[in-house]
């Protein structure tokens, strides 16, 4: 009985030893095979880092021409020797004479016969306007009117190009607005004038304006003056009646615009007589410029 039990001691040992060992290589074989599937597995790639796209160059372009720069306007020099001559004609009485033409005259440049031409005639001519505006005690009650006259004859009358200055007749002749082409501006100030309990020195004031024309305005305009005032001089020391008339016609004395381009082109500074004469009337008195100073280079 005894080999009995030894044989089935052996038989549970063997199937103890074949069970060890299918389980033993079970567990091999599982490990081997996953294994084989760790290293057969393809492997996971990692995703590619996005490529840093380059900036597209755009093809390359011409270099832009600049615009070439505009041409220098040529500049145009002329050289001119224009003489300018206002001139006045009075018959023996002193009338104006105002039917001469340009044929009638004859202008030397220091004993030389120069070619006339003219320049423009006088009613088409800028106007230099001298008011005067009487601010003295005999006119006080009429003054406001008189005010409103002047600014309305100012409005009317002053045109582009002319121009007007204002004196006010006291005891003392007074610039009261210093000449000026701003219609607007000569009425505003003539406006602001105020009458006084002066005396009238009627005379004295025409005179001043007239010599205040001769010195301010420009050669070849009509000097024109007008006096708002009833007339009547109580107070002139330096002048009267002869002197007034003698000095006006001095300053209002425009009636013919002549001029020529001298003969002489040297430009040394100097000055130049001028003699003017109307030859086919020898009777005729007449004033204009004596003469002028050449430029100079």
């Amino acid at each position: 009985m005894n080999w009995i039990r030894n044989f089935r001691r052996l038989k549970s040992l063997a199937v103890f030893s074949i069970a060890s060992g299918l389980i033993l290589a079970m567990t091999a074989a599982g490990q081997s095979a996953r294994e084989r599937r760790i290293d057969g597995e393809p492997q996971k790639q990692q995703p590619e880092k996005p490529k840093q796209e380059q900036p597209k160059q755009d093809p390359q372009k011409p270099p832009e021409k600049k615009p070439a720069p505009d041409p220098e306007p040529e500049i145009i020099r002329i050289n001119t020797n224009l003489v300018a001559v206002p001139v006045s004609v009075t018959d023996a009485q002193g009338n104006p004479v105002r039917n001469l033409t340009v044929e009638d005259f004859q202008i030397e440049e220091e004993g030389v016969k120069q070619t006339i031409q003219s320049l423009g005639e006088p009613g088409k001519s800028p106007i230099e306007l001298a008011l005067l505006f009487d601010v003295s005690r005999s006119i006080r009650n009429r003054f406001d009117f008189e005010r409103e006259t002047a600014g309305r004859f100012l409005k009317e009358i002053l045109k582009p190009g002319d121009a007007v200055s204002v004196f006010s007749i006291g005891t003392t002749p007074k610039l009261s607005v210093q000449r000026t082409s701003n219609a607007e501006s000569a009425v505003a100030a003539t406006a602001a004038i105020q009458p006084t309990e002066e005396a009238t020195a009627f005379f004295d004031t025409v005179v001043k304006a007239s010599h205040y024309l001769n010195d301010s305005s420009n050669p070849g305009v009509r000097r024109v003056m007008i006096v708002l005032s009833d007339g009547e001089d109580t107070f002139s020391e330096r002048f009267r009646l002869g002197d007034a008339s003698r000095e006006l016609q001095r300053a209002d004395t425009l009636q013919y615009l002549l001029g020529y381009d001298s003969s002489n082109e040297t430009n040394d500074g100097k000055f130049r007589r001028i003699t003017v004469q109307t030859p086919k009337h020898p009777e005729l008195r007449i004033r204009a410029r004596k003469g002028y100073y050449a430029p100079k280079d």
